[in-house]
Parts: C-alpha cells; sequence; structure tokens
C-alpha cells in the first residue's frame, strides 16, 4: 500500500559540514511528493535518487512550475462550464456524444444521473455499463460532470481510443493537454499515481477532489488481448486506490459484454465489481423529454406535434429506444421544418420517408452534397475510419495519404465537410490531429460497403496496429507467421518509423524474410548495416539471416552491408575476429579475391584443426585452390555486346491495302472479337507512306541479354522487368518482360 505524505518518513537533511552531493539517497518509506516537496523547499541541496529514477534540481523546479500553472489551468477550465455555459446552437447532436458544454440540451436522464452520482461519491472506484448506445458517454459527460462540478469535485474525463496502449499518457493528456503547452520531461516519466498526486498538492480549496472518468474500457481491454500488457496499468490503477490520502475517484464505464473481463482486476483490487451502475433504459416518459426538452431550450415557441411525438415513441422502440437512432431522426426533421414554421409535424416525418428510411440514407445523404471526386475520397476516408471487426478507428493525417490521391488540400477539404456534418469527430494529440468516426452507428453502417479482400486487408492493418502497441510497451517482437501476414499485405499497410523498426527487428530476430523487409525501409542502407550487426550478433539466426541476404539482398545494398563488417573484422582479435572472418566466408561470392585471400590467413587455424580431424590437411589449401579455379572454368561469363552499323536508306513504311484487308479478314476469325478495325481505318492508322527514310542507327548483334540488361540497372538507367531475379540465373539468354519504356532506357544507355 502506497504511503501519502503525512505519513512519510522525512529526506535527511544535508548539513552544512557535509561535502558536496551529486545525488542524495531518498529515505525509505518516501515518496515522490516528498522528494518534490524537499527540493522545493530548499530541505535538500543536491539531486535525489528515488528508487530506479534521478530527480534533478533543475527539472523538479521546471515540473513544480508547470504544475502550479497546469493544474490552475484545468480547474479554470471546467470552472467556467457552470459559470458561464455556453449554448448550443442545435438541439441535437446527430452521432456526436453530448459533452459537459451540452448540459443545457440534455435532457431525459435525470433521475440515472442522480442515481449514477450517488454511486459515484460511495466507492473510491465505479463501474458504469450498458449497451452500446445506451448513452454512456452522454450522461457521464453532460449528466454526470456538471454535477460534479457543483459538489467541489473536478471530473477528469478520459475517452480511451483504440490501439493507443498507453493509459496513463491519455490521463495525463486529459488533464494537461500539450497542445497548450510543451509538458516537462519529468512528467512523460511519473507513474499514474506519482503524476495523480502530485496534481492534487497543487489543486486549489475550491476543489475537493479529482474524479478520473476512464469511458470507452473495453478498448483498452480489446486493444491489448494480452493479459501481462495489461498488468502494468492494473497495479498503477491499485497503488492509486489503496492509497487512502489520495483525493482522487475512478470510474470505469464500459458495454455491458465486456463486464466480465474486469474479473482479472479482482485480484489486485477486490472489489472493484463490487460497486457497479447498470444504466437502465429510459421510460417512455423520459424518451419524450429527450425530444422535446432540447427543442424548447433553442426556441421556445418549437415544438413537436402530439401525434407525432407518440409515433416517433412507438417506432423508435419505447423503453428499449436506440438513443443514436433518436438523435439522427431528431436532427433530420429538426434540419427539414421550413422556415418560419413553429411546429414539427406528422406530415414532415411521412414526407422523409419515417424511421427507417431516415436511418438507412443518413450516410448517402450527408454524402450527396459532395461531388464525384470528394464523394469518392470521403467513402475511402469514412472506410479507413472502420476496423476488420466493424468497429471505431482512430487515425491521424499521414494514415489518409497513404490510400487518398496525392491532393492534400482536397483531403483535409473533405475531412473538414465530414467533421462539420458530424460524421467525424476530431481530437488533438501530442504531435498531430487524430480523426475517428462521430459513433459506432457508422462503424456498423460503413463495414458494409467493404469487401472481402479489403476486410482481410484490413485484418493485417489492426494485426500491425496490435502489435505495434506492444512494441512501444514493451519491445515485443513479431513472431514469424504474422511476419507472413503483413508481407501479404504490404501494398495496404501503414508503415510509420515504429513499425519499420519492429518489423525489422522481428525478421532480424527470427531469421525470416529478412531481404524483403529490409526493401520496406525508408533508410535500406540503414537497414543493411543494422542486418550485419545481427548477423555478428544473433548466431543461433545467423545461418538464416545469411540465407535470406544471399537470396534477395539488393547488389547496391551488399557493398552496404560488408562495410560494417569489415571495421569489426579488421579492430577484433583472436575468436571474435575469427567469429566475423567466418561470416564474411559465407558472403565470399560478394568478395573479391583480394578480399577473400584476406580473411583466409584468419580462417586457417580454425579449417587445420577440422581437417585434421580427418587427416585431410595436406589436401586444404589445395582443395581451395582448386575450388577458385573450377569456379571461374564452369561459370557462364556473359557475352559481350557488339552494335552493327545500320546504313541509312529509304523503306516503304505502314500497310498497304491487302496487308490492312487480311489484318482485317483475320480479325473476323476470332470468335467473340467485340469490334475489328475497318480495312480503311487501318490503312490511315498504320501512316502509310513509301520511301519513307531511314537515318544511320546501330543495333545489337544479339537480343540484350540478362547480364547486359543488369548493367543497365546497376547505372540506375533501367528498372528491372517482372521475375528478374529468376531470369538473373542464366546470364546470356534475353532478357524477358522489357517494356517499351525500359527497353527505351538500355537504348539510350
Amino acid at each position: 500500500m502506497s504511503t501519502g505524505p503525512d505519513e512519510s518518513k522525512p529526506l535527511p537533511e544535508q548539513k552544512d559540514s557535509d561535502q558536496p552531493q551529486q545525488a542524495l539517497i531518498a529515505s525509505d518509506g518516501a515518496t515522490i511528493q516528498d522528494v518534490v516537496q524537499a527540493i522545493i523547499s530548499g530541505k535538500v541541496e543536491g539531486d535525489v535518487v528515488f528508487g530506479d529514477k534521478i530527480f534533478l534540481r533543475s527539472e523538479v523546479e521546471e515540473l513544480n512550475d508547470y504544475l502550479d500553472w497546469a493544474v490552475a489551468e484545468f480547474e479554470n477550465r471546467m470552472s467556467q462550464i457552470l459559470l458561464d455555459p455556453s449554448q448550443p446552437d442545435r438541439p441535437f447532436k446527430s452521432l456526436d456524444y453530448f459533452t459537459a458544454e451540452d448540459a443545457s440540451i440534455f435532457f431525459g436522464r435525470r433521475a440515472a444521473t442522480g442515481e449514477l452520482f450517488d454511486k459515484v461519491v460511495g466507492h473510491r472506484i465505479m463501474i458504469l455499463y450498458g449497451r452500446s448506445g445506451a448513452g454512456k458517454s452522454s450522461i457521464l459527460n453532460a449528466g454526470l460532470s456538471p454535477l460534479l462540478l457543483r459538489e467541489a469535485r473536478l471530473p477528469v474525463y478520459v475517452r480511451i481510443h483504440p490501439f493507443e496502449g498507453n493509459l496513463v499518457q491519455e490521463i495525463k493528456q486529459a488533464i494537461f493537454p500539450p497542445s497548450l503547452r510543451p509538458w516537462p520531461r519529468l512528467l512523460d516519466d511519473l507513474s499514474l499515481h506519482e503524476f495523480l498526486g502530485l496534481a492534487c498538492t497543487h489543486r486549489s480549496r475550491r476543489t475537493r477532489e479529482l474524479v478520473v472518468i476512464l469511458d470507452q474500457f473495453e478498448q483498452f481491454l480489446t486493444s491489448l488481448p494480452n493479459a501481462k500488457i495489461r498488468l502494468p496499468f492494473i497495479e498503477t490503477l491499485r497503488d492509486c486506490y489503496e492509497d487512502r490520502t489520495l483525493p482522487v475517484r475512478f470510474v470505469i464505464s464500459l458495454k455491458h459484454e465486456n463486464l466480465g473481463d474486469l474479473d482479472e482486476f479482482e485480484k489486485y483490487i477486490p472489489l472493484i465489481l463490487q460497486n457497479r451502475y447498470s444504466l437502465p433504459p429510459m421510460s417512455e416518459a423520459e424518451v419524450k423529454e429527450a425530444i422535446t426538452g432540447p427543442v424548447q431550450q433553442i426556441d421556445k415557441g418549437l415544438s413537436f406535434e402530439s401525434a407525432l411525438l407518440e409515433e416517433l415513441v412507438r417506432e423508435l422502440g419505447g423503453k428499449n429506444v436506440e438513443l443514436t437512432h433518436l438523435q439522427i431522426v431528431c436532427s433530420q426533421l429538426y434540419n427539414a421544418l421550413p422556415a418560419g414554421q413553429q411546429i414539427i409535424t406528422t406530415g414532415l416525418y411521412q414526407e422523409l420517408g419515417k424511421v427507417d428510411k431516415i436511418l438507412s440514407t443518413y450516410l448517402d445523404k450527408a454524402l450527396e452534397p459532395l461531388p464525384e471526386y470528394k464523394h469518392k475520397v470521403a467513402r475511402i476516408i469514412l472506410m479507413e475510419l472502420v476496423s476488420s471487426e466493424g468497429t471505431n478507428r482512430i487515425l491521424r493525417l499521414p494514415d489518409f495519404v497513404r490510400v487518398v490521391p496525392p491532393d492534400p488540400s482536397v483531403l483535409e477539404e473533405v475531412l473538414q465537410y465530414l467533421i462539420n456534418n458530424r460524421l467525424l469527430r476530431r481530437g488533438t494529440a501530442r504531435e498531430e490531429k487524430e480523426y475517428e468516426l462521430a459513433h459506432a452507428y457508422l462503424a456498423e453502417e460503413i463495414s458494409h460497403w467493404i469487401g472481402k479482400d479489403e476486410l482481410e486487408n484490413k485484418r493485417a492493418q489492426d494485426l500491425l496496429q496490435r502489435e505495434l502497441v506492444n512494441w512501444r510497451l514493451f519491445q515485443i517482437l513479431i513472431d514469424p507467421e504474422e511476419l507472413n501476414i503483413l508481407k501479404r499485405h504490404i501494398k495496404y499497410l501503414s508503415l510509420d518509423h515504429d513499425a519499420r523498426e519492429m518489423v525489422l527487428f522481428s525478421c532480424l530476430e527470427h531469421g525470416h524474410d529478412v531481404d524483403f523487409w529490409i526493401e520496406q525501409m525508408d533508410d535500406r542502407n540503414a537497414a543493411a548495416r543494422q542486418a550485419a550487426t545481427f548477423t555478428l550478433t544473433n548466431k543461433p539466426q545467423r545461418k538464416n539471416i545469411v540465407a535470406c541476404l544471399q537470396k534477395g539482398l539488393a547488389k547496391d545494398l551488399q557493398a552496404e552491408y560488408l562495410s560494417t563488417l569489415w571495421p569489426v573484422f579488421n579492430r577484433s582479435k583472436s575468436d571474435a575476429k575469427r567469429e566475423v572472418a567466418k561470416t564474411l566466408w559465407m558472403f565470399r561470392g560478394w568478395l573479391s579475391w583480394d578480399e577473400t585471400l584476406g580473411i583466409v590467413p584468419v580462417l586457417l587455424p580454425v579449417w587445420t584443426r577440422q581437417a585434421a580431424l580427418y587427416g585431410i590437411f595436406p589436401l586444404l589449401v589445395l582443395g581451395l585452390a582448386a575450388s577458385q579455379a573450377w569456379s571461374l572454368v564452369t561459370t557462364e561469363q556473359p557475352v559481350a555486346g557488339h552494335w552493327v552499323v545500320i546504313p541509312e536508306g529509304s523503306f516503304d513504311m505502314g500497310m498497304d491495302e491487302p496487308e490492312a484487308q487480311q489484318a482485317f479478314d483475320e480479325c473476323m476469325k476470332v470468335p467473340g472479337t467485340p469490334t475489328c478495325v475497318s480495312k480503311e481505318a487501318l490503312l490511315e492508322r498504320s501512316g502509310r507512306q513509301d520511301g519513307a527514310w531511314l537515318p544511320t542507327f546501330a543495333i545489337l548483334e544479339n537480343e540484350v541479354t540478362t547480364a547486359q540488361y543488369q548493367r543497365c540497372i546497376d547505372d540506375v538507367a533501367c528498372t528491372s522487368p517482372a521475375n528478374w531475379d529468376e531470369q538473373q540465373k542464366a546470364v546470356n539468354v534475353p532478357a524477358r518482360y522489357v517494356d517499351w519504356f525500359q527497353a527505351s532506357a538500355v537504348n539510350d544507355n
């Protein structure tokens, strides 16, 4: 159990007679708050070592100044919601959830809000659960949060995003958005318990306690399916819960089907499931209030026709109303109301097609005003924001650039359009803006657009994102089977710096498809050098790595790879030098004769010992020389290309009339040919010209061979045609699959 500041043992003071110290060791039982307070108050003059952390005096002072400003800023922002409440410009939120600023138009949940509040203030941790679409996010923001503020309890709302992984960082960002002011370095290093403890020491008298609200907690559970990866957060949550001196409560909100996933929390917080609240369905009276209340709040002269109100309640499901559907239908009715009319009527409702048509056409109508090109971009954006499981994803601008045609201005215009029409929500991450669908309802609708192939691509992308969380938090590598899945879908995947680093380290660790993944790196040269380092250090997989590189490492990277091995070879001694020599010997096909001879003396003692076992040492050197000689004799050498000059002269160009007729007749003989060009059109297209003049030109006496074409590739003048790796096995056969542009490049060079 963590110890609060009042119960801690004091830090030892530095005496005048003490020699200056680089760092003072914190006493057993001291807390982070004690350390910071001791440094700020001048109780100690040096830096402080606390556990495995060193707190530099300058950094602690920077952190303290930041907390003074940031906590006051957060208190002011939240208090403003009560002191100067804003008035929304529309009565309905459509697909968006209610925020604390929307409290004035949040109706129909008064009783549930009161019950929820009693549960929250009665225990240090509380669980809210309910079905998807029941309005959990809205009641937490627009119902519970204003009530907490009135009681001097400061709500910290955290909407958990998929695949983010570091929940502690999300909690910190909810209180101190990095966009307002850069964080001091120490803030990143603090555990949740340490962070909340320090934040609370800077709160003003108007704040009794913090209430941390973790909404959509199922995202944390499903994005981190490995229980070991979830454990660090569970442990730090337990530390906060057990510290009775810490003025913080927690609310965890999740879907009812994920409630059982909290069982693992009971091992660390035994009473966690005892204080829970199931969000009940709304009564018919509450449904009516949710429909009429917001309209009257915005415009007191506006109302719903009583017959329509009854029909809406009935067709929306009565007590089992899907609140998302209610918001969409009411929003569409409000938007369609003719100017000057004060009553929303049954006639207008029928004109819009009633509930079924309003819901089924909502998304299409929202995209309808866009021109064709932007409409296509919008669909791409929306599909990218849906996971393979039909759930919401969160993406940043570079993620869209990969799949949207290269026109950033159009992309940002469409994103803004989708935000304005409440289809997307935009948040601000530490470095750039994030985008997500406004509601899970949209994900379900958009998932119907996704074909089978796209679904498989999405599954690969989701796999990559899950593995990235494991990598960023715990440096867990991907296994070969998952690398195979990613390889099959590589054209679809969005690989950022972390993802490329993860797959490169994974393939090197497993000795799996190293040559392929090196080609996917932004800096291929650096990846080749990294592979060289791994070849030396990962002895169990050395043969596999070498086999991959020998099979497919691009020729322009072979020298880069060897450039890492030679310095190690030159500066190493004895056994270490022999290990590097063994590795270099595996690549003897890449080495010059001089380089090969340079490593032979280092390897001779090894070969001598091996040869002595079989009594064949006298043949060793002779065998080596014979092997090199035989290789020169038997290896096919590229033929030299000789150019033949063709003198200038005249020739007849294009088809004549009989040839055109024959071509047309041959076309007509082919069954199922949709269109055959007429004889007259063929004559016109062929550009018939008798006595056309051709200047002098040169042509190879043989068709361009693979070896000759490879020289053009090595000069970076040509690109590799299809199946080039297979073609190179025979050096003097004609190069195949070369298109017109590639052939032209050979001619020019």
